[in-house]
């Protein structure tokens, strides 16, 4: 994927002093932080040309009439997504910890970190498992007890499937921004109980968005069942990977657990072990040369079947 900046290195190109930030972002998020990147045509939206038909050339015989070509486009847009979340903390614990800064401080990168696992599960279903199912372009492996696994292959390109991020946030220098609420003061929050509580408030927020404009360079295997024995097969895999017209620019993505189901089942079974064998390594990172991306952010085995 090297021919495309990652949100990560976007981010800490524009925003170094905020690299905390990034490091606590790229630890639980690696679908988020590794997928290539543009910036967008807008500070809200990326508007591009669609390829909607098109007719090449080809060859001819001499003094035979030139071959027509033509290209017919129309406009989409793409908007991004505003990622924010609100911090507060006690009036008394500001005061305990020695300031408001050392207080947000202690609390934004769990908080962060645990926004962005979000914010990947949703990619994951929200966009790119949801797009692959819309378009056809998936298998099933033969769960049918709600509880199962899906494979992502994904190539990435320019103008196609791709991760955006607003020219505001580049120019700016900083990925996340955080604004005092209520001017920096503190101010009264009512708690569920009816109880009031004096806090003091900040909230981050980024802007982002998730391309996907071409339906041949993204597909699935779902309805994986480990406990029900239901797995992909070698020619299932196969699929995948030529549905998604892979190149230099694709990734598989999965769950831990099917990257192990995989290397269990297809290296381990003919792998040979010796007397003098005192490691055992079944990991499977690529398959036909495309990189495997696992993350957390997949569900555990509890994907609803895909019919």
């Amino acid at each position: 994927m090297a021919l495309f900046n990652t949100y990560t290195e976007l981010a800490l190109k524009k925003a170094p002093k905020q690299s905390l930030i990034i490091d606590t972002i790229s630890e639980d998020s690696p679908i988020f932080t590794s997928a290539p990147t543009m910036v967008a045509s807008t500070e809200v939206q990326n508007v591009y040309q669609r390829l909607v038909d098109v007719t090449g050339g080809n060859m001819r015989a001499l003094d035979a009439p030139a071959n027509m070509t033509k290209a017919t486009f129309d406009l989409a847009r793409t908007d991004l997504s505003i990622i924010d979340g609100r911090i507060e903390v006690g009036a008394d614990t500001v005061e305990i910890l020695g300031g408001k800064s050392v207080a947000f401080e202690a609390q934004a990168p769990a908080i962060i970190r645990e926004t962005m696992k979000n914010v990947e599960t949703s990619m994951i279903y929200n966009n790119l498992r949801a797009y692959a199912i819309a378009n056809g372009n998936y298998s099933l492996a033969g769960g049918a007890s709600n509880t199962n696994y899906s494979i992502l292959c994904v190539t990435w390109g320019q103008g196609e499937n791709i991760c955006l991020t607003s020219p505001s946030i580049m120019n700016s220098g900083k990925v996340f921004s955080f604004e005092d609420r209520m001017g920096g003061n503190a101010y009264d929050k009512t708690l569920a109980n009816g109880d009031t509580i004096e806090v003091y408030g900040k909230q981050f927020k980024t802007l982002f968005g998730l391309q996907l404009n071409n339906e041949n360079k993204l597909s699935a295997i779902c309805n994986i069942d480990i406990t029900n024995s239901k797995v992909p097969t070698l020619e299932q895999l196969d699929d995948m990977v030529l549905n998604a017209h892979v190149g230099n620019n694709s990734a598989i993505y999965m769950h831990p657990r099917i990257q192990q189901l995989i290397g269990r089942e297809y290296k381990y079974a003919k792998m040979q072990l010796f007397n003098e064998t005192t490691g055992l390594n079944k990991m499977v990172n690529a398959y036909e040369g495309i990189p495997i991306v696992t993350s957390w952010n997949f569900f555990n085995g509890t994907e609803a079947n895909v019919a």
